[in-house]
């Protein structure tokens, strides 16, 4: 085609396409703000929930540094990151052995309590038998990882742990029936209806499992509850540690690691985490699962605020999102989000904190953005429909120059694109109609459950 066609063909599909794409603005803005708003409120409330479990003097510091670096690039960047950050729990099982001896102690001296056995105390029977259940959890890995052509050595060693174990089992079962009698009656129902059972499948059970059947000394109840909450943050921060590390491993392998066989030793290192990650995960869902039988016992429901289920997409590292997800729309695992007041963190991960505290921050920021131009653009639309419908009626009567029957044909046409220009704007308004209403009752909500970022656009 020559150059003129050639323009006017183009022309024709692109005025075809806006057109179009304006008519189609009653159904695209709002599928878009229907969108924008769910992810709105939950990026403003995961923000919000990560803010309040962090102290108030490190939120003022990072506001401060985020807002310098917003006015002025040349400022330190928060969301950059320079140390590799450890974390730690100030809630060990080392201090509530420790709470535990000096509370039997006190027990012990006003004579509140009864000796039952010289050496072990209650606390320290239930913690052995925390003990022996990691040994089985142990011994169940390795032996669901053994191989049908392992050595005889190796073999020998699984079948000399297990009687080790079995041995330790017998024992603790002899000190485990002076604190909880009428653990007899049960184990020889059991006994009746099982057949042998290997060490490892042995069930202990201790005080969570017991008072399904029995009842037991709220004592044993009690500590067997502060070493499995203990354990529990324990889990989290060796969970967290083994995360952050298997990241750091991964990335230097990328970018510094080339060659088959050292590619091939970096593997077996990041292999090496990763079953240490799944132990992790594992002693933590069976503290969990204990926990979650005790409360029902002792009437506690608090602990739920912290120690949540652990689901497999919850163990990701600080900086990853689910699957699928995109930067804007990625949420932090809960496991990252502890109250400060039980747990403590170094320099490298208050680093780590603030970059994530600070991605949060845009996140909430940009989707209340993007709502708020959604409503502005809304509110345009229907603005042009109807400057467009007045134009065009305004149009109709300055041709005063045609002929009657060309002037006539003129105003018609003048006034029919101011119709279809009314019409689309009572299109538009009939569409959205019960967007602000909408709007405003999820800026409330959002407000009243999260906090105050959203009252001034309220």
């Amino acid at each position: 085609m020559g150059p003129g066609s050639r323009r006017d063909l183009l022309d024709d599909i692109f005025a075809a396409h806006n057109w179009r794409k304006t008519c189609q603005f009653p159904s695209s803005l709002l599928a878009k703000i229907k969108a924008a708003v769910p992810e709105r409120n939950e990026h403003v409330a995961a923000f919000e929930e990560f803010t309040s479990s962090l102290p108030p003097q490190n939120v003022a510091e990072w506001t401060a540094l985020v807002e310098a670096w917003e006015h002025d690039q040349s400022a330190p960047n928060p969301f950059e990151i320079t140390h590799h950050s450890q974390y730690y729990m100030t809630i060990t099982q080392a201090a509530v052995r420790l709470e535990l001896a000096q509370e039997d102690a006190a027990r012990l001296k006003d004579g509140t309590t009864v000796v039952v056995h010289e050496q072990i105390s209650g606390s320290t029977m239930v913690l052995t038998g925390l003990e022996l259940e990691e040994h089985q959890r142990r011994l169940r890995v390795d032996l669901a990882a053994a191989s049908e052509n392992m050595t005889n050595l190796q073999h020998a060693k699984l079948l000399e742990r297990q009687t080790a174990l079995q041995r330790r089992i017998d024992a603790w079962f002899e000190i485990q029936q002076l604190y909880m009698p009428a653990l007899a009656r049960l184990r020889s129902r059991n006994n009746t209806t099982e057949t042998a059972v290997q060490a490892q499948n042995v069930s202990l059970l201790l005080p969570a499992a017991a008072s399904r059947d029995i009842v037991c000394d709220p004592f044993l109840l009690d500590y067997e509850w502060r070493l499995r909450y203990s354990n529990a943050f324990e889990n989290l921060a060796d969970l967290r540690r083994h995360l952050q590390l298997r990241d750091h491993l991964c990335k230097f392998k990328a970018q510094f690691i080339r060659g088959q066989r050292p590619n091939t030793r970096a593997r077996s290192i990041v292999n090496t985490i990763q079953e240490r990650i799944h132990a992790d995960v594992a002693r933590y869902r069976i503290n969990h699962a204990a926990l979650t039988s005790l409360a029902v016992t002792l009437n506690r429901s608090d602990w739920q605020r912290t120690l949540h289920p652990l689901a497999d997409a919850d163990v990701r590292f600080i900086a990853d999102g689910e699957e699928d997800q995109t930067e804007g729309r990625r949420t932090m695992s809960w496991i990252w989000r502890t109250s400060p007041s039980e747990s403590g963190t170094t320099e490298g991960l208050q680093e780590s904190l603030r970059v994530e505290w600070c991605k949060a921050r845009a996140r909430a920021h940009r989707w209340m953005e993007e709502v708020d131009l959604l409503e502005e653009e809304m509110r345009r639309v229907k603005a042009f429909h109807a400057e467009r419908s007045n134009w065009w009626l305004e149009q109709s009567g300055t041709r005063t120059s045609l002929a009657s029957d060309l002037a006539e044909g003129v105003t018609a046409y003048a006034q029919r694109q101011a119709v279809i220009c009314r019409s689309m704007h009572d299109h538009c308004d009939h569409t959205w109609r019960d967007v602000q209403q909408w709007l405003t009752v999820s800026s409330l909500s959002i407000s009243v459950t999260s906090g105050s970022i959203l009252d001034d656009s309220v």
